[in-house]
Parts: C-alpha cells; structure tokens; sequence
C-alpha cells in the first residue's frame, strides 16, 4: 500500500507546492521508518519463536536419543540374559551326555569282560584276548570306577594263567615245524612244490602261535632261518623264471619294432618281395622261440604283431598273384616254341625263358609245383630237339650219378666202422649232406633211388652212431659202477680198521682205477672223486641209514623197473609210493633216465656198509639198472642236418642253393 500511494505521489503530472512537498516527504520518510520498526519487530519476534522452536527439537530429539539408548540396553541385556541361559542350557546338556556316554562305555565294558571271561571258561583263549584288546580300545582316559578295574584285572590274572598253559601246551609243536622245515633245506622237490610246503609250515606255526604270551624269539628266529635257507632255490627259480619271462617280452618287442621298421624301410613301388617272404616265414618262428612271457602283457604286443604280419602278408599275395601270371605268359611263350623249325634259335630262346622265370618271383604255394612242372615239360620237349644238347646233358646225368654213387659207398664204409672212426663222423654228416645236394640233375630212373640209398645210408650210419654212444654209456656206468665198488671196499676197510697195507693197497686200486678209466657219466667223476676223498675221515658213520638209503634205491628202481620187491622193503616200497603221490600228486611224475643217472650216482656218495649186505643190495639194484630205458641218455642232435631237406635230382635247375623248388630264385638274407 505504501509503495502504492509513494509512486502515484511520484507519478504527480505537476510537482505541488513546496511545503506539501515537504510535508509529503516527511510524510513518506515517517512513514518507512514506522515500517522499517514493525518490519524488525517482526523479524525479532520470528527468531525468538525459531529460537524457541529449535530448543523444543532439540529437546524432543535428545528425549528419542535417550529413549533409543534405554531401548538397545535392555536389548542388549536380554540378549546377553538368553545367550546365558543357553550356554548354561548346553553345558548341562553335554555333562548329561558326557554322563550318559561314559554310563554306556561302562556297560560295554562290563559286558565285554563278562563275555571275556565266558570265553575262557570255554577254553576260548584267542578269543579272550581279542575281547581283552576291545576293552583296552574302549578305556576312557579319566579311568573305570573301582568294580571295573577290579574285573579287569582278575581277567587279566586268568588270561594271562590260560596263556602260559597254552604256550606249554604247543611248545612241543614249535620243535616239530622247526624240524619239518629245517628238513626242507637241500630238498630235492620242485622249486613250486617246495614253496607250497614252507608256505604251509609258517600257516602251522601262525595257527598255533595265536594267544600266545611267549614270543618264543630263539625257537622263531630259528624257524625263519630255517625257512629263508629252505626257500632259498624257491626264490632263485622264480626270479630266474621272472627274468625270463621279461627277457623273452623284451625280445618280442625287440622282434615287433624290427618287424615294423622293416615294414616302415620297404619300397612302396618295388618292395623286396623275397626278403619280404624271408621275414614272414622267420618273425613267427623267433617268435615263438620267445616264450614264455606274461600273459597280459604279451597280449598288448601280440595284436600289433598279428597286424603287421598280416599287411606283409596281403603285399606278398599280391606279388604272387602278378608273379603267377607271368609265369602263365613264359609257359605260353615256351609252348610257341614247339612250332619252330630251327632247333638252334629255339634252344636259346628255351634258355632265355628259363633265365626269365629264375627271375620272377614265386607263385603262390598252391599252384608253383603245377605252374614249374608244366614249363619244365615244355622246356624238356624244346630240348630234345637238339640231340648235341641232349648228349650233353646225358653227360651231366651220368656225371652226377656216379658222384652220388662214390658219395653214398663212402658214407657205407663209414657206417661199418665203429668205435673212435665212427663217432667222428657225426661231424660229416652235414658236409654229406651238403655234397649231395650240390649235385645237379641225375638221370630220371636212377634219381629216387638214389636218393633212397643215401638217406639209408645216411639213416645208417646215425643209427650206428646211436648204436656206438649207447655203449659208451653203457661202458661208462659200468666204470662208474666198478669205481664205486672199490671205493666202498676201501672205505669199509678204513671204517673196520684194517691194516694199513690192506687199506693203501685198496686206496692205491680205487686211484688207479679212476685215474685210468677215460669215460664217466655226467659228473660221475666229480663224485667218485668226493667219495673218495670222504673216504678217509675215518669217522664214525650210521651204517643203518646207509644201508636203509640203499634200501630206497633199490626200492625206487624197483618202482622205475615195475620189478617186484622183496618182502623186508615191501612196507619202504609203500611209504615211497604213499609219499611221491602226495608230493607229485597232478603232476604225472614218471621214470626217464635222467633219474636213472641221478640214482647211479647216488649210489655212489651213500658209502661202504658191511659187504655181504652191500653186494646183496648192490646186486638186487643192478636187476633193476638192466631193466631201464635205453637210448634216452644218447639220444643226438643232428645239427646241420635237417632231414626234411631233401632234394630231388631228376630235373635241371630244381632245389639248387640259388633255386627254390619251382626254379625261381631265392634270396639268402637276414632280415
């Protein structure tokens, strides 16, 4: 309003005189100064009501602060009230399982010693242990009540009372397995048999030592050792079997990485297909000679093997097959031939076809003897043409032949000889051998039986051969059988004490004997050297158990020979009998000569007894001796000399060295 009506003054067209001017002005001066008054009045009563207002928050929010405080702390203490309760809550509640549980540990203790002590009135004494061993695991660490400790301990009185009973009781069982299994050192048994024996020993004795309160430690120690000593060949055998089953895995792998370098080495245009043959027909054999090996292990290098083999195997056909028809195409070209005037051109072009089929490879197996026998009787037809040529070949034919006569007569004188001449030719049997097949063509009706005369011949003169060694080893027992008789005399003297003179004289007999005598058996020298040599001591010897093991020689050979046994040994013949089938039982044990020879030279190292009783035995042994197998020890070898290798002579260019049987040529290389 003010400013209203101070501008209207303002906008005044004509200014008023000057003292309403003046009166207007002061007017308008009196006038802001009583507005500018209200306007402060105003503006003090405002801040003083602020003023007020602001303390009357701060009141109203310091009485929230503190009604909030108030609040949380009793929260706090009702928390912290109830988090108490429920630690005194669980504390109580695990002394009342901790009770329960040392409550329900104190009745299964209790039941376990009333079940311990049932089992010892039953006489259960591993039993009592085991439930003694329960109760130890299930002692509390803060201890028993009174009652308990008190039964624990009377168990332990009676316990430990039936133990000691015990191991009295077995004490002698101990002895015996120690006996049994010291028994077992030196065994002669199979290395598998004899382990099976010593793992049943140390069973026995685990089964009997159980509950025991002695540890027996002497009398164990005494059994290990005796058991180590005992299993000693065991442990050499299956490492030696071990080794060699690694050693043979190892060459087949050796023999499937060759094989596959080979494949990996071969011309993918030209391979050498007759190495290729070489190789398939030696890898199977070297591999089978690889044997044995693991089972598992050698299957993983078997199907690799098998493969390879198989791809070698598919190319080779495939060579026969191209092979086979050109060989189909010179058999045809030699036919054209026969419609030839000129003998001479077709003679030529007869040996150039030849030349061409030694230089193809071969055909298949099934059709090379057929294919070769029809183009040599083309080519035999080109050659009769040609009678110069055929003269020359009859020639050749009777050339050969007589060869062969003076080759077989030669090995016929040989075969009549005998003794050191004879033996020697065992060595000239592979160059026979191999003269006879350097010969070429022999004439057609004189070929076979040719060839049949030096087979027999060569059949012949091995047989005598056989013959000669059989006798020499005949002749070498009997030396050793002399040996052991005046060793035996001199040793029985040495025993009676005979006199000296009589003793050197059958001392000086036995060496003369040994030292003049050139053929002994396998290791028969070594032993009549020992028992010579034992024969000196002079000790004090069992003759019962000499003459009870000559007994058993006598006794097995009689079993060897199916002779009959006298009456004083039949009950040894049936307890030898009883104890091969239990040691041998599956294993289809029987007599060769090896186990002759080894009981010759048994005989030798058991010893002198009374002579009566020594010749009765000795003669009643040597029945049995006459009975054996013969020709077993002697049998030979034949090295060089494989009889399946026999070559026919009744044709030109067949089963040479350079030649296979169809003629073709054949590659003498390793692989």
């Amino acid at each position: 309003m003010f400013e209203h009506h101070k501008t209207r003054w303002l906008s005044l067209p004509e200014p008023p005189a000057a003292d309403i001017d003046q009166r207007a002005r002061s007017a308008i001066e009196r006038c802001r100064q009583v507005i500018d008054a209200h306007l402060q009045q105003l503006a003090s009563q405002a801040a003083a009501e602020a003023a007020v207002q602001s303390a009357l928050e701060l009141k109203e929010l310091a009485q929230q602060a503190a009604r909030a405080a108030a609040a949380e702390q009793a929260e706090a203490q009702a928390r912290a009230q109830q988090e108490a309760a429920a630690v005194r809550d669980s504390e109580e509640k695990q002394r009342a399982e901790q009770r329960a549980a040392e409550e329900q540990l104190f009745r299964q203790v209790g039941g376990l010693i009333r079940m311990a002590n049932a089992a010892l009135r039953d006489g259960g004494t591993q039993r009592a242990a085991g439930l003694r061993r329960s109760i130890d695991q299930k002692l509390p660490a803060a201890g028993l009540p009174a009652y308990l400790s008190r039964q624990i301990e009377q168990l332990d009185e009676k316990l430990k009372e039936l133990k000691l009973w015990k191991d009295y009781a077995v004490a002698p069982k101990r002895l015996e397995l120690i006996g049994e299994m010291e028994a077992l050192i030196g065994s002669t048994l199979e290395p598998a048999a004899l382990a099976e024996r010593i793992k049943s020993l140390q069973q026995d004795w685990r089964t009997i030592s159980r509950g025991i309160v002695s540890e027996a430690t002497e009398e164990w120690e005494r059994f290990q050792r005796a058991a180590q000593a005992a299993y000693q060949p065991c442990r050499e055998h299956f490492e030696a079997q071990a080794k060699l089953r690694q050693q043979n895995l190892e060459k087949r792998q050796a023999v499937l990485e060759r094989l596959l370098a080979f494949e990996a080495a071969q011309n993918v245009e030209r391979p050498d297909w007759r190495l290729l043959a070489s190789v398939l027909s030696e890898a199977p054999l070297e591999w089978r000679r690889c044997f044995p090996v693991d089972r598992d292990a050698g299957r993983t290098i078997q199907e690799p093997f098998d493969e390879a083999l198989r791809r070698l195997q598919a190319k080779l056909d495939t060579w026969h097959e191209s092979n086979m028809a050109d060989k189909q195409s010179l058999i045809k070209r030699a036919r054209h031939l026969l419609t030839q005037e000129d003998s001479r051109e077709a003679i030529e072009a007869v040996k150039r076809l030849q030349l061409l089929w030694k230089e193809t490879g071969p055909a298949p197996a099934a059709q090379s003897q057929s294919l070769w026998n029809e183009f040599r009787e083309v080519c035999d037809s080109v050659y009769q043409k040609r009678q110069q040529a055929h003269a020359e070949y009859t020639s050749g034919l009777e050339a050969n032949r007589l060869k062969a006569i003076a080759l077989c007569e030669e090995i016929e004188r040989v075969a009549a000889s005998s003794g050191a001449a004879l033996l020697e030719a065992t060595a000239k049997i592979p160059g026979w051998r191999d003269a006879y097949q350097a010969l070429d063509e022999m004439p057609r009706t004189e070929a076979r039986g040719l060839q049949d005369r030096f087979e027999r011949a060569v059949d012949l003169c091995k047989a005598r051969i056989e013959q000669q060694r059989v006798r020499d080893t005949e002749q070498s027992f009997r030396n050793l059988f002399e040996a052991a008789r005046s060793i035996h005399a001199y040793e029985w003297a040495v025993l009676r004490d005979a006199e000296s003179s009589e003793r050197e004289a059958l001392k000086q007999a036995a060496e003369s004997f040994i030292a003049g005598t050139q053929g002994w058996p396998k290791g028969a020298l070594k032993a009549v050297k020992d028992a010579l040599a034992g024969s000196d001591s002079g000790s004090e010897v069992d003759t019962e158990s000499r003459e009870e093991a000559l007994r058993m020689l006598c006794v097995r050979g009689e079993i060897q020979s199916d002779t009959a046994t006298p009456a004083e040994d039949e009950g040894l013949r049936r307890r030898h009998q009883v104890q091969r089938l239990t040691q041998a039982m599956g294993q289809g044990i029987g007599g060769d000569a090896g186990e002759w020879d080894a009981m010759a030279l048994e005989w030798v190292r058991i010893g002198a007894i009374a002579p009566n009783v020594h010749e009765s035995l000795r003669q009643r042994f040597m029945r049995c001796w006459e009975k054996r197998p013969m020709g077993g020890a002697a049998s030979t070898t034949w090295q060089g000399d494989d009889g399946a290798k026999r070559k026919s002579h009744d044709h030109r260019g067949e089963h040479t060295r350079a030649h296979g049987r169809d003629g073709s040529k054949v590659a003498n290389r390793r692989w």
